[in-house]
């Protein structure tokens, strides 16, 4: 094989990685923002952080529901959610039973954080 040919070989292979390594970066870059999250706080009528309180997230459309109880400063945290509209319920001794319907999540938004 002439020196021509190879280089002009060398030359396609070369050009095939960049191609590829430049696709697979922004691939990647895409995927980054496929779940979303919900973060709060549970607080009792006076303001006071509630620890121990049992948050639940379902969303009914995709068959999801997760469960987190309430750290001691009362903070509660959803990550890696699919995008869908879900339902929060609050449960803790002595409280009233809370629940919110229509809680839209989508990847790349920031929700705001909900205190509860």
């Amino acid at each position: 094989m002439s020196g021509k040919v190879r280089l002009w070989k060398l030359s396609i292979l070369v050009g095939i990685l960049a191609a590829l390594t430049l696709g697979a970066g922004q691939s990647y870059g895409q995927s980054q923002a496929i779940t979303a999250s919900l973060s709060g706080t549970v607080l009792d009528p006076s303001g006071q952080t509630v620890s121990g309180a049992k948050i639940t997230l379902e969303s009914p459309e995709r068959g999801l529901s997760r469960t987190y109880v309430t750290t001691d400063n009362g903070l509660y945290s959803f990550t890696l959610l699919p995008p869908a509209i879900y339902r929060l319920q609050v449960e803790a001794a002595g409280f009233k039973h809370y629940r919110q319907d229509g809680i839209e999540l989508y990847p790349g938004r920031t929700p705001i954080k909900r205190s509860v």
